[in-house]
């Protein structure tokens, strides 16, 4: 049991040394970058546009996929709306006959004069 311990402490002081050195090297890493952008100025106006150039493609693509998120949910509404319509017309269409007969008239069409 000890020796578990011993060695779990070992791991710890390593992995934050490794932590500290990592830490280190990216702060280094980070101030000779600014000391470099500072300089030249041509490498600051380069970052920046392609920073904005990132900015725009993002936005352009997130419109895209809500265009097509929209266009998806207006054919599906659009769709509901024709079987609604559709089934409406296949059920009174059945039912109501009105206007003048087409074709030749049969018992089915002939006009009624008064109640049965």
């Amino acid at each position: 049991m000890k020796l578990e311990g011993q060695v779990r402490i070992r791991e710890k002081r390593a992995s934050g040394v490794q932590r500290a050195f990592t830490l280190l090297a990216a702060v280094a890493v980070a101030i000779s970058g600014r000391i470099f952008v500072q300089q030249d100025y041509f490498v600051l106006e380069l970052l920046i546009f392609v920073g904005c150039a990132a900015l725009l493609v993002f936005f352009a693509a997130n419109l895209a996929l809500l265009g097509i998120l929209f266009h998806a949910a207006s054919r599906s509404i659009v769709q509901h709306f024709r079987k609604l319509r559709i089934a409406a017309l296949e059920e009174g269409g059945s039912q109501q006959q009105t206007g003048p007969v087409v074709g030749a008239p049969t018992i089915a069409t002939a006009p009624r004069i008064g109640p049965l």
